[in-house]
């Protein structure tokens, strides 16, 4: 069941006060308020309530800040939406789960009332009124509760034995605020028949007795007959039911002080493929086979499979306990509950959720996830929010507390099915995530639910070595190799949710890869579409059939415009026919005339070209090209009219893997901790390598049988035979990865790099990786100069030019110099971290924003906050305004600041932008990554104004800016009761406060959701 409520439990009641700050509506708001409550007094009569009630302004679990507010301006903003940018009436109520000895009493509300008419609600429930407030400003809320609890049933505070908080819940549509509290009393529930028929209001037309037992029943019968909150308390009532139930406990052997339990919902049951796995693949069906790779994670203690108490799963139990896993039997529907049970009766303190279709499954990337959580000391960690590993190699770690709280207070079906959603969105859980490889891998669907997938498999498994379990790299490698396996179940492939609503960004990719060039253009455009997709943005590919024919899959059907034929008018026109108007359209092709781009303008807002060369004509308005140097003359020589340039290594287009390695490895090279000696190189010269200087490298390298080698190839690169041949020579110590996904992993275990000074030049200097550069193609010549200038790097020559011989030789010299000296490795690492710092997609994915108008003239630009802007900010920081409503009002020191400002620099999933008018910094505006909720991401939103630039519009265009930005995402801000302006400002951009505390603005086509 879905509601429209947000829930938050409290332990005690919180205070609520009226603030003496109030918000005056214009004139001509309240007169229309009067004209609506005139008009409501004739249909409905005089004793219509003519009062104040008390309207939410900030709320939490221990206190709430209220104002006084006029019914008539309810009455008004329920009759007229737009009415509540003006009055902000959020209505504080009371509500009690009234239980007497036989169950909890539900009152079914008058036909005749004007909000859930006809409905059941929990009785009493009523809105705050001033009549319990005293001198101070306090307003009593349970001595209202008690109040309404004698009007409205006409029972007695006498009668009432305990009175208990429960939650704050607030309606998301109508905007109420409830206080919840559990009541019991006394009465038996045929004298609380009797009182309500003697003194029970006219608010409602009979009550109803709902025995607790029954509400799990009562609850799937009545979903559209009683209101979303009565829902939600229900829930909560059934969760402690569920909780009280869970606590067997089964006789297990752990070790170490924490227990670390993997956890796998399993069923015989499958609506898409019944009996899925227990399906065979090779010797062992589906669940032996997870089985035995979970056993193999070695920071769990245990594997415990949790299947339903349902006889058709007798079989499921009987084959895990042979497997030597854990058994526990639950819930069949509630998974949520069975998961807190299997916790339980193993006394788990951390918990790795995995599911039972998943037969590829890696262990060593479960045992990344839990080491993570560990690190982060975080409440929950998953390694796919967002999505850069293949489906099918999901796993999220998360504490017992975590799991506790979840099952006590998620109340929608949605929840306790799939387990952890709302771990995933609640702002109190403290979140993490492991970045995978991204692009293509994240293409990959490796889980079983149709007949498709289990064809996949069952050609997959009869391929992979049968003495040891491939890592889930190998896997990948193995399934390139085998071109049924790309095509097998590519239909069912996960869809990155494309945003669908239309004031979302549209970017089409026009992009080329074939056998001559490999797939580098691909891989920029995909970096820069992941970050947008996961924004909410829509993304397209334009290309020919060669392109998409050597991507394969890689590229979803949904998202492809193919092109036919030569004529560049002829290929705008039929992108446009198949996406109407776009806002970008990113030409990466070389080979793309000035034509297409010119045609493109009709249907397009902005033009980007992907760009190093600079050798042809161009319609561009920005131009993105990662190659230092003095571009803007050459630029300017060929493009029709000024353009935007995003110049040098700044602007290189990595892949998020390469930023969150950064981090990892930036403290000891800063540290200047002396390296070890070499003995890992890495062989890399892209997925083509025509020339095959990988082959060059391992000659070289066949003298040197103390150091280990990774060699990394396309596999359908022109030499990949012949480089199979050199490694099968050379031993154990070499070994050949093929089509590789997690790059920034393989590079991490390096303590040189052999490769051409290509784009991967950008990655290798992101990780801070010393380099020996060989070039194979000419327009690597400007970047070896500038690797081999910044001391980064050396060069051994270009097999473009050169004899083969003397590069060999070359390199052979570079190499034993460079082994000798840990101090010129040092410093070549050091040097080669300056060349670039991995955060150029999110300056390319800002600079697509257009300049917003103030209204007082000037426009507003973003960009990312740079390490040069420190001074800048701290300075911001002092202002007493941005203290007076800090969260934090104490003035940071200048090394608090420092720390903080690397450690959100260096934050993959954050955004933190600076606002300049005509140039000149004005504000900045933070997005810090919390969760996401079920495919978008979650922000926390917090606003900035230089004192200099205070009432202009800034901040009001920021909010529209990062909604522009991040089409698709739920973001939170936190507002204090006084900040007035605050309040204001967001509320005219549609942020609505919740129980949780914060003011949330969800993606306008899930405002539902």
């Amino acid at each position: 069941m879905k509601h429209s409520v947000l829930l938050t439990r409290i332990n005690e009641t919180p205070s609520c006060v009226l603030s003496a700050n109030t918000l005056e509506i214009p004139e001509k708001i309240d007169a229309l308020s009067h004209d609506i409550w005139r008009e409501e007094v004739q249909r409905r009569g005089t004793h219509l309530f003519d009062g104040e009630i008390v309207s939410v302004a900030s709320i939490d679990a221990n206190r709430i800040v209220g104002r006084r507010a006029d019914y008539r301006w309810l009455l008004a903003q329920s009759k007229d939406n737009s009415f509540f940018k003006w009055s902000q009436v959020r209505p504080l109520a009371v509500t009690g789960l009234l239980f007497c000895r036989e169950g909890v009493i539900i009152g079914h509300r008058s036909k005749s009332v004007y909000q859930f008419p006809g409905l059941g609600e929990l009785a009493p429930s009523g809105s705050v009124d001033l009549s319990t407030l005293d001198s101070s400003g306090n307003v009593s809320l349970k001595q209202q509760l008690m109040q309404e609890l004698r009007e409205e049933i006409g029972i007695d505070a006498g009668s009432v034995i305990e009175v208990e908080p429960l939650a704050i819940v607030s309606d998301r549509e109508s905007q109420v605020f409830d206080v919840c509290f559990t009541v019991r009393t006394s009465l038996r529930w045929t004298e609380i028949q009797a009182i309500f028929g003697h003194s029970g209001s006219a608010e409602y037309d009979r009550l109803e007795l709902l025995p607790i037992a029954d509400i799990p029943r009562f609850l799937q019968a009545n979903q559209s007959t009683i209101t979303p909150l009565t829902l939600a308390l229900l829930q909560m009532v059934a969760n402690e039911q569920t909780m009280q139930a869970t606590t067997t406990a089964l006789p297990v052997e752990v070790r170490g002080p924490t227990r670390t339990a993997i956890i796998v919902q399993a069923r015989k049951g499958s609506s898409r493929l019944p009996g899925k796995i227990l399906q065979k693949l090779g010797t062992k069906t589906v669940l032996e086979q997870v089985i035995a790779r979970l056993q193999m994670v070695e920071n769990a203690d245990m594997v415990v499979i949790a299947t339903t108490t349902q006889r058709s799963d007798d079989e499921v139990a009987e084959l895990a306990t042979r497997c030597g896993a854990v058994v526990f039997r639950g819930d069949e529907h509630d998974v949520l509950g069975r998961y807190l049970g299997a916790a339980r009766a193993v006394d788990a303190d951390v918990i790795l959720r995995v599911t039972s279709d998943c037969p590829l499954i890696d262990p060593a990337l479960c045992a990344t996830v839990i080491a993570a959580r560990a690190q982060t000391d975080a409440d929950y960690v998953a390694n796919n929010m967002p999505r850069l590993f293949p489906h099918g190699l999901d796993c999220e770690a998360f504490t017992r507390n975590a799991l506790e709280q979840a099952a006590r207070d998620a109340t929608e079906s949605y929840d306790r099915e799939h387990v952890t959603p709302w771990l995933r969105r609640r702002p109190e859980i403290h979140r993490a995530n492991v970045v995978g490889p991204g692009w293509p891998a994240n293409q990959q669907r490796w889980t079983l639910d149709y007949p498709d997938d289990l064809a996949f498999f069952a050609r997959l498994f009869a391929d992979m070595p049968a003495d040891r379990v491939p890592s889930w790299q190998e896997t990948l490698s193995l399934i390139h190799q085998i071109p049924q396996l790309d095509i097998a179940n590519a239909q069912h492939r996960v869809r990155i949710a494309m945003a669908n609503d239309p004031a979302a960004g549209t970017i089409v990719f026009r992009s080329v890869a074939n056998t001559r060039i490999g797939t580098g253009h691909a891989m920029r455009c995909q970096a820069l579409q992941t970050r947008l997709e996961f924004l909410g943005w829509r993304c397209y590919w334009a290309a020919t059939n060669e392109t998409f024919d050597f991507l394969g899959n890689s590229i979803p059907a949904h998202s492809r415009i193919v092109l036919h034929g030569d004529d560049p008018t002829a290929h705008a026109r039929t992108i446009a026919s198949a996406i109407g108007y776009c806002d970008v359209a990113v030409i990466d092709d070389y080979g793309v005339e000035k034509t297409f781009a010119t045609a493109l303008r009709a249907f397009c807002d902005k033009i980007v070209y992907f760009d190093d060369l600079a050798d042809r004509e161009m319609d561009a308005d920005i131009i993105v090209n990662p190659t230092p140097g003095d571009w803007a003359h050459r630029y300017a020589s060929i493009n029709s009219h000024a353009a935007t340039l995003l110049v040098g290594p700044e602007a290189a287009l990595l892949r998020q893997q390469f930023h969150a390695r950064r981090g990892a490895r930036l403290p000891n090279l800063q540290k200047n901790i002396a390296l070890p000696p070499v003995r890992h190189v890495l062989v890399a010269f892209g997925g083509v390598d025509p020339l095959n200087g990988t082959g060059l490298a391992l000659d070289m390298l066949a003298a040197h049988d103390d150091v280990a080698v990774d060699v990394v190839l396309g596999g359908r690169a022109p030499h990949i035979d012949t480089v199979r041949s050199q490694v099968a020579r050379m031993g154990e110590r070499v070994h050949l990865w093929t089509d590789v996904a997690d790059m920034a992993a393989i590079m991490m275990q390096a303590d040189i790099v052999i490769g051409a000074p290509g784009t991967s030049t950008w990655e290798r200097g992101c990780l801070g990786l010393p380099s020996l550069l060989i070039g194979i193609a000419e327009n690597q010549r400007e970047n070896a100069a500038i690797v081999a200038a910044a001391g980064a790097g050396a060069v051994a020559g270009f097999l473009t030019n050169e004899p083969r011989d003397d590069v060999a030789a070359r390199l052979a010299q570079l190499f034993e110099k460079l082994r000798a000296s840990a101090a010129q490795r040092q410093a070549m690492a050091l040097s080669a971290l300056d060349l670039c710092d991995g955060r150029g997609t999110q300056r390319v994915v800002v600079a697509l924003l257009p300049a917003r108008p103030l209204p007082g003239g000037g426009k507003l630009k973003l960009r990312i906050v740079e390490a040069s802007d420190e001074a800048l900010l701290m300075d911001w920081q002092r202002e007493p305004e941005t203290r007076r409503y800090a969260l934090n009002p104490a003035i940071p020191s200048a090394e608090e600041h420092h720390n903080w400002l690397l450690e959100r620099l260096a934050s993959v999933a954050d955004w933190f932008l600076i606002a300049e008018v005509e140039g000149e910094p004005a504000a900045y505006v933070r997005l810090d990554w919390i969760g996401e909720d079920n495919g978008r991401p979650e922000y926390l939103i917090s606003i900035a104004t230089a004192r200099s630039h205070h009432r202009q519009g800034i901040a009001a265009n920021l909010l529209r800016a990062v909604r522009q930005l991040a089409p698709g995402a739920h973001f939170y801000a936190k507002i204090l009761p006084d900040n007035l302006a605050s309040l204001s400002l967001f509320i005219r951009a549609d942020y609505s406060l919740a129980a949780d505390g914060y003011f949330h603005s969800y993606p306008a086509q899930r405002k539902e959701a």
